[in-house]
């Protein structure tokens, strides 16, 4: 029994702090408001000067996708899809080359080569522009 000794003694001293703490808030509440008031406030001027992503953009100048059919469609119309989606890249001036696998597993992907970020046209948004709008209205 040394092990629920054990987390029973730490469970306990966890408590106690948790209880020490919660008094001690709730006999400063004036300034438990104002250090609540002060992150949120603090948290919106962060908004000013971060990007609005936290996790860093890698752009790695490939694109790959993958083309969902509906059950029961045939191998031959899976081609023909898929073709089909890499002649709509081909046009793309973002786009330098494609590849594409319609494998015998049913999975048919695609694998785009761009050029480097700062060579792309980009949309008015200032990003992937055509690319998107492309993708966005499929045929």
């Amino acid at each position: 029994m040394p092990f629920t000794a054990g987390a029973k003694t730490s469970f306990n001293y966890v408590q106690a702090g948790y209880e020490r703490s919660l008094r001690w808030s709730l006999s400063h509440r004036r300034t438990i408001l104002g250090i609540f008031v002060a992150s949120i406030v603090g948290s919106v001027g962060l908004f000013e000067f971060m990007p609005q992503d936290f996790l860093p953009s890698d752009d790695t100048s490939q694109l790959r996708g993958s083309i969902q059919t509906a059950t029961g469609t045939s191998f031959d119309q899976n081609i023909k899809y898929v073709r089909q989606v890499v002649q709509i890249i081909e046009k793309d001036p973002n786009v330098q080359g494609v590849q594409s696998d319609e494998g015998g597993d049913m999975t048919l992907a695609f694998e785009a080569a761009q050029p480097a970020f700062a060579q792309r046209r980009r949309g008015r948004d200032g990003n992937c522009g055509a690319s998107c709008a492309t993708f966005r209205a499929p045929p």
